[in-house]
């Protein structure tokens, strides 16, 4: 019976969290880019272009290198849907509801482990139904954030496994490590130091020296099996024109930070971040987390001037988790300036409010353990109850403003709209040398000088072009094709160099007469190292449950 009603009320946290999700249409978010990055991924695959980083389309028809630098891991679900049913609205709605689904179960496991089926119960409320995920999946569109909230959630989970000497806990830490590496660059930035600390001080609590060694082996073969994302990110970033786009004029962190009223003004709007406290986005905790403060704030307060019988280890969760989200929350606001002035590597997380994502998490953590303080098994039964359906409540927030007539025009596979009309909204890693402005938007010739008749066009796919051309007298052929660290010219089957047009396109020398001339996307030295290495850590990772099947 019990576990009939903890099935039907995680079921309602489901619904109340995704509902929207199941409607016919779709509706608009402030990144609407989410359907021509999924066809993009799902024609890079299907090219044979694997791992998939090159978009042939973005970059008004020239591509650009998407997926070397923005985590993919929601596209690769989303494409694999896109490939399964053909259906963009159905592929993007699924990566959406994955973000929900994932976070629900990794919270409720979570919760079971620490405090049994009433804690995991509430923590996966608090966790899923907290107002400002409604604003990353209704609002924003922010999916890779809210992939990258869950993928938190479950090392949170893999983290308490190892500790309590689980056989699967490694793995589940490795797996959630490069998870969270390839959902999103800056949840990952901003949560690992807190889950370094929250590890550090439980480690050290419960003497756990063997588990420390296993939780950091664990966590760098998590970092390891993403390398193949994560080293070409992080140091070929300055080939793009990421930081010229993305860290001047409206994305300063100077212009957004939060004010402490924000959190607990039950404001609600679809509009944007701006300068002061007049957002026209909300950033409340919700009535559900905040009544919990309450509450829990009461109980331990009460638990500790009674010095009553609790165990030691909830307290300290509470107290500690407590911590954690309040200096999640005070990174939101300008009173911590200084820190992010210091920090140089701050500034790329663009929006102090995004430490929201750490915040709920923690704050989700003190409110369970703080009730699982208290004495009888009633009186969390009822708390946790009356807590759950003021959660509950949040599904007012898990909405959009309104449903779009013809959600195809910004969820689309088509290639001349994605470069046409999606390049502009998602500019920011084009090559460094490229200029959108010299050049008309391209979506269909592989060669734009000089022209050449259809038939000559051999090769057309994502990662590799080939042509056939007879020139009378030398020729500088301009390949389609912003030029980037990695594409390698062939004439004839064999390697030759290349030179870039002021535009910043592929153009190569072809000697007169007649001559194959082929292109192929190659991974650099860095990139062939970070591919080695990913492979490695997932054959080690296979080795090692091998030898533990075999041993047991």
């Amino acid at each position: 019976m019990r576990r009939l009603l903890v099935a039907n009320a995680l079921l309602l946290i489901l619904v109340a969290s995704s509902w929207p999700l199941f409607h016919s249409g779709f509706f608009r978010v402030h990144d609407y880019t989410h359907g021509a990055r999924i066809a993009e991924m799902t024609r890079a695959v299907t090219d044979g272009h694997i791992p998939p980083q090159w978009s042939q389309n973005f970059g008004y028809g020239y591509g650009m290198p998407l997926y070397l630098f923005y985590a993919p891991l929601p596209y690769y679900f989303g494409a694999f849907v896109f490939w399964l049913f053909g259906s963009i609205l159905f592929s993007v709605s699924s990566v959406f509801f994955l973000a929900n689904l994932l976070t629900i179960v990794a919270a409720y496991y979570l919760g079971k482990r620490l405090f049994g089926s009433i804690g995991a119960l509430l923590l996966s409320a608090l966790i899923t139904l907290a107002p400002y995920r409604a604003v990353n999946v209704f609002i924003r569109g922010a999916i890779s954030e809210a992939w990258g909230i869950a993928a938190s959630v479950w090392m949170l989970l893999g983290l308490v496994l190892v500790l309590q000497k689980h056989r699967h806990g490694w793995v589940v830490l490795a797996l959630s490590t490069a998870g969270l590496l390839l959902s999103h660059n800056l949840i990952t930035m901003i949560f690992l130091p807190f889950f370094t600390l929250f590890a550090l001080v439980f480690i050290v609590y419960k003497k756990a020296w063997k588990q420390a060694i296993t939780t950091l082996g664990s966590t760098l073969l998590g970092v390891g099996m993403a390398a193949y994302y994560i080293l070409p990110a992080f140091l070929e970033k300055s080939l793009t024109q990421v930081e010229g786009r993305i860290l001047t004029h409206y994305f300063d962190f100077h212009l957004h930070f939060l004010y402490l009223r924000q959190l607990i003004t039950p404001y609600w709007g679809y509009g944007g971040s701006v300068w002061g406290p007049v957002d026209e986005i909300s950033f409340f905790l919700g009535y559900g987390m905040l009544t919990g403060f309450v509450l829990v704030a009461a109980a331990v307060f009460q638990t500790i001037r009674k010095k009553k019988n609790v165990r030691s280890y909830q307290l300290m969760l509470a107290v500690f988790s407590f911590l954690l989200g309040c200096v999640a929350l005070l990174m939101t606001t300008e009173k911590t300036l200084f820190i992010w002035d210091q920090v140089e590597v701050l500034r790329f997380v663009q929006f102090p409010w995004r430490f929201l994502s750490v915040a709920i998490i923690f704050l989700s953590l003190a409110i369970t353990s703080g009730v699982m303080t208290l004495r009888g098994r009633v009186l969390k039964i009822v708390i946790t109850g009356f807590l759950v359906i003021l959660l509950l409540s949040n599904a007012r927030y898990f909405r959009p403003e309104s449903y779009l007539a013809d959600p195809e025009q910004l969820y689309s596979a088509d290639e001349s709209q994605i470069a046409e009309s999606m390049s502009g909204i998602l500019p920011d890693f084009m090559p460094e040398s490229f200029d959108e402005t010299a050049v008309p938007v391209n979506f269909s010739k592989v060669v734009i000088d000089p022209t050449l008749p259809q038939e000559s066009e051999l090769v057309n796919r994502v990662h590799e072009k080939l042509v056939f051309a007879t020139f009378t007298d030398e020729t500088e052929l301009t390949f389609a094709i912003a030029d980037f660290p990695g594409w390698q010219v062939e004439i004839d089957g064999k390697r030759v160099g290349h030179q870039k047009s002021a535009e910043g396109l592929l153009q190569v020398t072809v000697p007169t007469g007649s001559h194959l001339v082929g292109v192929l996307f190659l991974p650099t030295p860095i990139r062939t190292w970070a591919n080695g290495i990913s492979v490695v850590s997932i054959l080690v990772l296979f080795g090692i449950m091998l030898h533990r099947e075999r041993q047991e």
